[in-house]
């Protein structure tokens, strides 16, 4: 039989583990947070740089297709002035 001195250590002991594994998991868990955390941020950044793409394309192709407007019309007017 287990004498009281054995009986408190194994108690002690198995305090000390259970706060070791306590701080271990609270750890674990702010690792896997902050881990989300900069996934999240990852993510909103590369879409940002997709929307910024998108705006940049759509604007590109607007000013091409107001240089073709503007050529066109020019085009027209030398026409109606050559057979005027």
């Amino acid at each position: 039989m287990k004498s009281f001195d054995t009986f408190s250590e194994d108690i002690e002991s198995r305090r000390i583990a259970l706060k070791q594994k306590q701080q271990d998991q609270l750890q674990d868990f702010k690792e896997k947070s902050a881990q989300k955390i900069e996934l999240l941020r990852q993510r909103q950044n590369r879409e940002q740089e997709r929307l910024q793409q998108k705006k940049e394309r759509e604007e590109e192709r607007k000013e091409r297709e107001a240089d073709r407007r503007r050529i066109r019309d020019e085009l027209r007017r030398e026409m109606e002035q050559e057979s005027e």
